[in-house]
């Protein structure tokens, strides 16, 4: 609720507003709160990206991705929502991945059967289904879904996507995932990191020294080699780059923000 942000971010009272969200709402946030100098920690969106590399395992690696797009029908901020495949793989990745995402049932989410539960609400649907329209009308390949009924939209994999789409940039915050051919590790790197955001991203590779290399080139608060996407935990920094936010939850990382450093010093014994 905005009309709630704008009043915790403005109270004297509150020294430091965590906001976990959508950039536009992030960014008013922030603003209000700088006009007191309060601190602020900002976990906001991402446009997270997959790179499989030519030498991993083709069915593991549609697995991980299918895992990582659809989970929480794509409702999460560290969703696998590009997947950058070395052109060796690419054909048959597309062809698995929307086999994966055809098995996947869609319906009541407290049917254990089910995989696919509706989004926030049909106007979010509208959105997204106008991120695909454009892919497909400026040359991207539909294999499968970009179609709802009322909040229910059904997993979506859009292949041949590239830089003229909107939905190469945007985050849609559902189960629809872009798979982008490129010809070496090295382009795979250059398209990960055109985007604004800088949230999460994961790497699936057997040579290790190679991943490393990638995984400090990639402008994210997050890599993860021969992972998911999206991983949390009680200790590690989560939080991004970008305009993915500011500032880290977990641990210690938390402490930090969340407490203020002070200089004390006491002198027993003037020396003059």
């Amino acid at each position: 609720d905005e009309s709630l942000s704008a009043v915790l971010a403005q109270d004297k009272r509150v020294r430091m507003v965590s906001f976990t969200g959508g950039g536009n709402a992030g960014r008013k946030i922030a603003m209000a709160a700088a006009q007191d100098f309060k601190r602020t920690a900002m976990e906001l969106g991402g446009k997270n990206p997959l790179l499989v590399l030519r030498d991993y395992d083709l069915d593991e690696a549609v697995k991980t991705a299918g895992l990582g797009a659809f989970s929480n029908q794509g409702q999460l901020c560290m969703a696998t929502s590009r997947i950058l495949v070395e052109e060796p793989l690419y054909e048959a990745f597309c062809e698995k991945l929307r086999d994966y995402a055809l098995s996947l049932k869609v319906g009541d989410p407290t049917d254990p059967d089910v995989f696919i539960g509706p989004l926030i609400d049909e106007r979010h649907c509208d959105f997204v289904r106008s991120q695909v329209d454009d892919a497909v009308a400026k040359g991207a390949k539909l294999l499968c879904g970009g179609t709802h009924e009322g909040p229910f939209f059904r997993p979506t994999v859009l292949c041949n996507v590239d830089e003229s789409m909107r939905i190469f940039y945007e985050e849609s915050f559902a189960p629809v995932t872009s798979v982008i051919p490129v010809k070496d590790a090295d382009e795979a790197l250059a398209k990960c990191n055109d985007n604004l955001f800088g949230l999460s991203a994961a790497v699936l590779t057997h040579d290790l020294d190679r991943a490393m290399e990638l995984g400090m080139k990639i402008e994210a608060g997050m890599v993860h080699i021969n992972d998911l996407t999206y991983l949390s935990s009680t200790t590690a920094p989560c939080g991004g780059w970008k305009e993915s936010g500011v500032g880290r939850e977990g641990g210690q990382f938390s402490m930090d923000d969340y407490t203020e450093l002070k200089w004390l010093t006491f002198q027993s014994n003037r020396p003059w």
